[in-house]
């Protein structure tokens, strides 16, 4: 019995492979990216990409975020030094579907992100609420809707060269004001665009060999430790 409750243990260790959030109409097969709005707004004035990154990481392993077993989050933006498209250059030069938490695709692919339209709006964030009508309406971008910086009006501060206001987005909008609608105070808190890393698919054959191959570990280790607590019995 105990055999079999520690393989039922190592079956769903092994399950947790496809815990990523999956979007409706998708199978394990298929490779995506995901995509939120934070649910926290945040000044425009930090200088690297990094510190934009940091704070959409944060949001995203918050608790009860559908995301928070998912790691390497990135922001939609731009600063003085390197352009949204650049940042995200996976995105913009592959060929991924791109889909927000509640099952909705934002677009087909990189391409698709910076030709001036998405197929819905940015409203919905880490814990898959919709943020219509409440709240900040807009998200700092930095950025033109080509995925370059938008003028001065990029991420950072007078020492990096950006005017006093930033380029910001439309969150509700599906045209090309999502990522470039206005420009605003950057001083001000709004909220930010977060895309993950490439989530990729497993094929079930190959998911069925990983099951096989954890199981097959989990029996070889249960197996070595009970003959060391045979052996230490034989000692005594």
């Amino acid at each position: 019995m105990r055999r079999i409750g520690i393989l039922f243990y190592c079956f769903l260790q092994c399950g947790s492979l496809h815990a990523v959030f999956l979007p409706t109409g998708l199978t394990p097969a298929d490779s995506y990216y995901l995509v939120f709005t934070t649910n926290s707004t945040y000044a425009a004035t930090f200088s690297t990409i990094a510190e934009y990154d940091a704070l959409v990481e944060a949001e995203a392993t918050q608790v009860g975020s559908l995301v928070s077993d998912l790691t390497g989050w990135r922001v939609i933006g731009s600063t003085a030094y390197i352009d949204a498209r650049d940042h995200l250059s996976d995105v913009t030069n592959g060929s991924f579907p791109i889909w927000d938490l509640a099952s909705n695709k934002i677009a087909d692919s990189g391409a698709d992100l910076w030709d001036g339209s998405i197929d819905n709006p940015l409203t919905y964030n880490q814990f898959g609420v919709d943020m219509t009508g409440t709240g900040s309406q807009l998200a700092q971008t930095g950025t033109d809707t080509d995925g370059t910086a938008f003028g001065t009006n990029f991420f950072g501060n007078a020492a990096d060269g950006a005017a006093n206001v930033v380029r910001r987005g439309d969150i509700t909008a599906t045209d090309g004001t999502w990522i470039s609608r206005d420009a605003g105070n950057r001083s001000g808190a709004r909220r930010l665009y977060a895309i993950s890393s490439l989530i990729v698919g497993v094929p079930e054959p190959a998911a069925y060999g990983l099951l096989a191959m954890s199981l097959t570990v989990c029996c070889v280790a249960f197996k070595r430790r009970r003959e060391q607590k045979l052996h230490r019995s034989k000692i005594r």
